[in-house]
């Protein structure tokens, strides 16, 4: 028997529910029930799912989360299960920097005089030496970038370190997005590659949201392909070169501050050597402007999108007439930026997806309130508006899309994060990227079998947990706004 089967029996004895009264609501064989509770056979996903919303309905509370919890880990392994719940904890923590970035802007302290504490950075778990370099780190990204401002060029930041140091990411990340100028920031973030001891998934993970998130400011990573680029770095494995010094970190925890140039120069010289070496490096999350982009032919023949994170993808119902309309009029390349949206979003309509959206995503949707990246909602006709929820709802209805609410108040995402897979093996992400000295809207496309699988589990798993509202219940909300819509003059 196993903790689930074990804990689905006793939540059964305990609400006085029958096996066949349980099964008869449920719509599902008995004896796929009595097995699974009298002999622990396993049951499959679309069954578990029909019996945890009954129970969670009839029942409800910790048990039934700890009941989703507990199959979670027998259908997924526990080894996924822990990918799923890194995903989940990762993507919070991308929110919880934002909320702090956004406020410090809103105050303004930050962007003016780059007065960032770097206790802002130190959690209770870091140790001493964490610690430690926080302080240095700061003082030194201090120094550079009042060093840039003063001698009015550009700062700067070339760094190497492993993704999963919380504590100097974190930091890393609000000193280039505060500073006064972001824009005038010569960063490079290489990101190591897992090593032999290392959960080789989790690394590409922790690399690639580090990458989004980056991408959400402007900034841009690459990321060393396998072991073999580590041999660079046997000596001095993590290090940051700024205009005049190198912070360096060695394997034993201990770090060192180099302020001859010519060892700058000659260090800054071989990291440029190596990052642009194509045998050993690539772009973690290459950015290329929207308008340049030439719709891969994988998208074209595709047969699934899930949404990772964020809005319902109301943006694949549009056609050509309008983006015409919504897109604004002094945009660059217009005509060919037309072309490619309609061409992208036509491949995406086909097939298979899941969807994820809040609320709010839709009501901005509906009032005209929402400034998508790339078009303005508020010049769509609600004659339009209607066509597409319609369109929607049909889709829904003949099972080509699973639809899921997001709950706001118990999962929350970066608010400009949007990531997608478009096939089995393709993700795209939306970004912005400092080019010259302009931010440009930006899209990625990564083809990554991995990560795919890992992001599409994760997506199964947060749509059917207490975070989201169902499929039928969302599908609910969806008729109610499309009549709401309807009755607005």
């Amino acid at each position: 028997m196993s903790e689930f089967t074990e804990l689905l029996g006793e939540i059964i004895k305990e609400g006085n529910l029958t096996v066949y009264g349980l099964a008869k609501e449920c719509d599902i064989d008995r004896t796929v029930l009595q097995k699974a509770i009298t002999e622990g056979k396993k049951i499959n996903y679309d069954t578990f799912i029909k019996i945890y919303e009954e129970l969670k309905n009839v029942i409800g509370g910790n048990r039934i989360k700890l009941l989703y919890e507990k199959f979670s880990e027998e259908y997924y392994g526990l080894e996924e299960m822990n990918t799923i719940r890194f995903i989940r904890n990762r993507l919070l923590e991308m929110r919880k920097n934002e909320e702090v970035i956004d406020e410090c802007k809103r105050n303004g302290d930050i962007l003016n005089d780059f007065k960032i504490s770097a206790n802002q950075c130190i959690d209770n778990d870091y140790n001493d030496i964490q610690k430690k370099i926080i302080n240095e780190v700061y003082k030194i990204i201090e120094d550079e970038l009042n060093r840039a401002h003063n001698k009015k060029t550009k700062a700067r930041i070339w760094m190497r370190f492993p993704t999963d140091w919380k504590f100097l990411r974190k930091l890393i990340l609000y000193s280039v997005t505060l500073s006064r100028n972001p824009e005038k920031i010569d960063f490079i973030y290489c990101l190591p590659g897992p090593k032999r001891s290392e959960n080789k998934d989790l690394k590409l993970l922790e690399n690639y949201f580090t990458a989004c998130e980056f991408a959400q400011y402007g900034f841009n990573t690459c990321s060393g392909l396998d072991e073999k680029s580590d041999a660079y770095f046997e000596l001095v494995p993590y290090y940051i070169i700024t205009g005049n010094k190198i912070f360096a970190i060695y394997k034993d925890g201990s770090y060192s501050i180099n302020e001859n140039m010519q060892e700058v120069n000659k260090m800054a010289s071989s990291f440029s050597k190596i990052i642009s070496d194509e045998e050993f490096f690539m772009k973690e999350v290459q950015m290329d402007l929207f308008s340049m982009i030439s719709v891969p032919e994988t998208c074209k023949q595709k047969n699934i999108i899930e949404n990772i994170c964020n809005d319902i993808d109301i943006a694949t119902y549009y056609d050509k007439e309008i983006f015409k309309e919504a897109l604004p009029s002094d945009i660059d390349s217009r005509e060919g930026l037309i072309y490619i949206l309609n061409l992208y979003n036509e491949s995406l309509r086909e097939g298979y997806r899941r969807i994820n959206f809040t609320m709010d995503s839709v009501l901005k949707f509906v009032k005209g309130e929402d400034k998508d990246r790339w078009i303005h909602n508020s010049k769509v006709t609600k004659e339009k508006k209607l066509e597409i929820l319609e369109n929607i709802m049909n889709d829904i209805d003949t099972s080509k899309v699973e639809l899921s609410m997001l709950i706001s108040d118990k999962i929350k995402y970066h608010s400009k994060l949007n990531i997608r897979l478009i096939s089995e093996r393709m993700i795209s992400c939306e970004g912005r990227l400092y080019v010259g000295e302009e931010m440009k809207e930006t899209v990625s496309f990564l083809i990554s079998p991995v990560i795919n699988k890992h992001l599409r589990n994760y997506n199964q798993y947060i749509s059917n947990s207490e975070c989201c509202l169902n499929h039928n219940q969302s599908k609910r909300v969806f008729e109610m706004l499309i009549k709401g819509l309807s009755n607005i003059n």
